[in-house]
């Protein structure tokens, strides 16, 4: 159905996900309609997202498959056979004090039992005491 024919069918009141604005361009549920002219929906396209005020200006071009290295095939990750064999953390900073002095957290995670321990520390620790820290708390 053209778009004409949809503005009519609004007019009349049939339509009732269609609908005209103050300056009678045609929308379906808030979004506006645009005819089925190739060439036009390609220049809005490049126009919103050439623009100085679009979000991400000319980035959606390099982001394409084509301009991405082929990738190789994936490789299985090896399996852990024990407890905190295979482990992986993570600083998370700038909390509110505790009660403890303590504003940083530390994130380990094990990765055969899929958890994660959280140890709250200082950011003055220096690096000898976060040893100290993973054995009295993980070990």
């Amino acid at each position: 159905m053209k778009l004409g024919e949809k503005v009519r069918q609004v007019v009349q009141g049939v339509q009732g996900d269609f609908t005209l604005n103050t300056e009678d361009i045609l929308f379906f549920r808030g979004r506006l309609c645009v005819a089925c002219d190739e060439e036009l929906q390609y220049a809005i396209l490049r126009n919103a997202h050439s623009s100085p005020y679009a979000m991400h200006p000319g980035i959606y071009q390099k982001v394409k498959a084509e301009h991405h290295y082929p990738s190789r095939l994936l490789q299985p990750l090896k399996i852990p056979e024990w407890k905190w064999e295979r482990i992986t953390m993570d600083f998370v900073s700038s909390f509110s004090l505790t009660s403890t002095k303590k504003d940083d957290i530390w994130v380990i995670m094990d990765h055969l039992m899929n958890r994660s321990h959280f140890l709250a520390f200082r950011t003055s620790y220096n690096l000898q005491k976060l040893p100290e820290l993973y054995i009295a708390e993980i070990m």
